[in-house]
């Protein structure tokens, strides 16, 4: 050819020796692996992220497997809020051109401190299905950034359960007289604290054949001062917090009152 002959060597090898005289160092050309991983502690209602330790040639697919209900995997960071307590074995897996990996860990989610704390209680017993009803107040906590919307609440006293479903504000959503809200300031659908206050009311229905068992007399039989143990339970979203209040008969009022 009028312009000459011209020969090109593609070898890795070649290539790599240009980068080695370039840079001082040849290309990486790894598989990908992983760190040792040690069981991770969070907490509902509590901001989780764990940077994942792997290396290798870029670029790395990473995917997780497993995670606990609010946590997904954002680029190379497991990050979220936990809904759920639990053990949840969780599995990763990395791979590039060079080959592929993988890595099982633990994370543990532990429940948040409901602190259950009843401040009035209320109780109307004169077996009459239009005016008897029991109403409870008081605080709970709901863990950091708790969010409301279509959240299921559980109270259980003695034997008797009824669940509740929240909106997006707090309160239970249905027709029925009886209800449970919370009460605190949102933000973002969020509460902004985590304790907030509640206030429960359940009509007759099944709960007072319920209270007959624990022992509580219709209004003409209970005697002015009588105390009697109530117990209560409040499960929301998994979280349990339980307490035992003691009622005390007001035989001016005609109702059983929180006793102090």
């Amino acid at each position: 050819s009028e312009f000459g002959t011209y020969s090109y060597n593609t070898r890795a090898d070649i290539l790599v020796t240009w980068v080695r005289a370039i840079t001082g160092s040849a290309p990486s050309t790894t598989a990908p692996a992983f760190s040792s991983l040690n069981t991770q502690n969070a907490t509902i209602g509590k901001a989780f992220s764990l940077a994942i330790p792997v290396s290798g040639s870029a670029p790395i697919a990473l995917s997780a497997t497993g995670l606990p209900p609010g946590l997904a995997l954002v680029d190379n960071v497991i990050t979220g809020i936990p809904t759920s307590s639990g053990t949840y074995p969780v599995t990763l897996s990395a791979s590039n051109a060079y080959g592929s990996a993988s890595a099982a860990f633990a994370i543990v989610v532990a429940g948040f401190s409901s602190a259950l704390k009843v401040t009035a209680a209320e109780l109307v017993f004169d077996n009459d299905r239009s005016s008897d009803y029991l109403a409870i107040e008081g605080r709970i906590g709901v863990g950091s950034r708790f969010k409301p919307d279509k959240a299921k609440v559980v109270v259980t006293i003695g034997r008797y359960s009824r669940t509740f479903k929240l909106n997006r504000k707090g309160e239970s959503t249905g027709s029925s007289w009886s209800y449970f809200d919370l009460d605190g300031t949102l933000r973002s659908g969020r509460f902004t604290k985590s304790t907030v206050l509640f206030d429960l009311a359940i009509d007759r229905a099944d709960l007072f054949q319920e209270l007959t068992i624990l022992g509580f007399p219709e209004t003409s039989l209970a005697t002015a001062g009588q105390k009697i143990p109530l117990p209560v339970s409040i499960t929301i979203n998994g979280v349990e917090s339980s307490s035992t209040e003691t009622l005390k008969f007001d035989g001016r009022e005609d109702l059983w009152v929180l006793s102090r």
